[in-house]
């Protein structure tokens, strides 16, 4: 025989905004044997999901039916079959597909600075009172921005946080978090007001030059600028050498195409965001200038010991030249030395005024 009972005890559970859970309890110990499936029949028919038609099937006591149509008030009845046939209908289940707007606002809401134009915001929601989760968040801006991912003020998102970019640096920002759902919206959270802007910056510390082998170039090194609320990759560093300008965003500079044994003066400070300017720092460098204040000292009739002020380059090799040269020894063309003196001899000074001329090299 078919089944001889029907399907009792059923209910339509909401589980979000277009889906359903049907349940019920069927009693087959007057049935000649068990039930092999049960068939759901719902009025209006679903256009699409699992129950596209109206009508599906189960070998469980409750199917979720998906794909509704929010606000729609639905028909559903359960029925057992085995194989001799179709048992009779329960009664008929009527739910509204409806739920209510969320019912808490987001808290603990955060706005921190990422860069010169950008923003996160995060926040929490505890939907433990809510009937079911949410569907997404919305951003309200003020002043609102012209453009990036909140344009107009207004954006959306599934998540507990949104970057906020193209916003206008050292202005003050409102904002505030509101969650939705197919019910409706919640409350708004509490205004979060945050400028877009860092506080004082530090100048550069620990400025210092190293002469290059081209001994036309100089290193400057320094220790970075300190500064809060701004990402590492927004701090510019501005070099003035003399009348000249650079920029950078390392904490070392190469200049090149300097003049030998000029001394050059160095300034250099800081800014965030194009604006936030720190004060300078100077120092003066001078570079790969030769040996000075040359002595000479007249030893014989033909030799003289020369002798100098130690040269500011990294390991100077000193040149020696004599005008006329001398007519023997090893100075007829040049004399070199990592000394500070150095003795010529072949001269003929009885006979001659001599002129020394020191240079160095790296």
């Amino acid at each position: 025989d078919p089944p001889s009972n029907v399907p009792t005890i059923m209910k339509a559970s909401v589980i979000d905004c277009h889906s359903m859970n049907v349940s019920w309890v069927y009693e087959s110990e007057d049935d000649e044997i068990g039930v092999e499936k049960y068939m759901i029949d719902v009025e209006p028919p679903p256009e699409d999901g699992s129950c596209k038609g109206g009508t599906c099937n189960t070998t469980d006591s409750f199917y979720i039916l998906t794909k509704l149509e929010y606000s729609i008030n639905y028909s559903i009845r359960v029925k057992a079959i085995n194989c001799a046939g179709n048992g009779n209908y329960s009664n008929k289940e009527t739910n509204i597909l409806r739920v209510d707007p969320p019912s808490n606002v987001p808290t603990i809401m955060k706005a921190s600075v990422i860069d010169c134009h950008s923003m996160n915001v995060s926040w929490v929601y505890d939907s433990e009172d809510d009937e079911i989760g949410v569907e997404k968040y919305m951003i309200d801006v003020e002043p609102p921005p012209e453009d990036g991912s909140c344009i107009g003020g207004t954006c959306n998102t599934t998540n507990s946080f949104y970057i906020l970019t193209k916003l206008e640096y050292n202005v003050t920002y409102s904002i505030r978090v509101k969650a939705i759902n197919c019910g409706g919206n919640g409350n708004y959270s509490n205004k979060e007001i945050k400028s877009l802007s860092v506080g004082h910056v530090s100048p550069p510390t620990s400025l210092s030059t190293s002469v290059l082998t081209s001994c036309d170039a100089l290193n400057i090194t320094w220790k970075p600028s300190s500064y809060t609320g701004i990402a590492e990759n927004t701090l510019k560093y501005h070099l003035k050498i003399d009348s000249k300008f650079y920029t950078t965003y390392n904490t070392s500079y190469v200049i090149d195409e300097l003049t030998f044994g000029v001394n050059y003066t160095i300034s250099l400070s800081a800014s965030v965001c194009g604006q936030e300017m720190s004060e300078s720092v100077n120092i003066s460098r001078l570079i790969c200038i030769g040996g000075s204040n040359l002595v000479p000292q007249i030893l014989s009739c033909d030799s003289v010991m020369l002798s100098w002020d130690e040269s500011s380059n990294i390991n100077p090799l000193y040149y020696i030249t004599s005008d006329p040269p001398p007519v023997s020894g090893e100075c007829i063309e040049y004399c070199n030395t990592t000394d500070t003196s150095i003795t010529i001899s072949g001269l003929l000074i009885n006979e001659h005024e001599y002129s020394f001329t020191l240079k160095s090299e790296i």
